[in-house]
């Protein structure tokens, strides 16, 4: 009987820690865009702690220079600033110390002078498949609109 090695990618969540083979009609299918067991949408993020969205959220604040955008239903959403965004969807994310640092910064400009060597050192790849990324994407999109 003849037999044959097999090579398929499998996918862990970093969340539930749930394995699983993404296959359609007997062939490898493209990557997931949720868990299979958990559905969440952030699987392959990783775990983020608390106290570092903490810091993201308290960044997002202290960038004064958003766009504004009211909704039909008379919402207003802001949208930070492109620095900011590129920052914070950098690919390895900005650890605790380098956004605690950043944010230690009072003047918009000290902050975005600290910012712009960090996303250098990362070569400016942008985690597109982030959460956060997509979200910033469907602002600016609908900002746009």
């Amino acid at each position: 009987m003849p037999s044959q090695k097999v090579m398929v990618t499998e996918y862990q969540c970093a969340k539930c820690s749930h394995r699983w083979i993404n296959r359609r009609n007997g062939k490898e299918g493209p990557k997931p865009e949720r868990c299979a067991k958990c559905k969440k949408w952030d699987w392959d993020e990783g775990y983020i702690p608390r106290v570092e969205k903490q810091l993201r959220r308290d960044l997002l604040k202290t960038e004064e220079d958003k766009t504004r955008h009211s909704e039909i239903d008379g919402t207003v959403f802001e949208i930070p600033t492109e620095i900011c965004t590129t920052f914070l969807s950098i690919y390895p994310r900005p650890t605790e110390k380098e956004l605690r640092s950043v944010l230690s910064k009072k003047e918009k400009h000290a902050r975005h002078d600290l910012m712009q060597p960090i996303i250098n050192s990362r070569k400016g790849i942008l985690n597109t498949a982030s959460t956060s990324y997509r979200y910033f994407e469907n602002k600016k999109q609908f900002a746009k609109s």
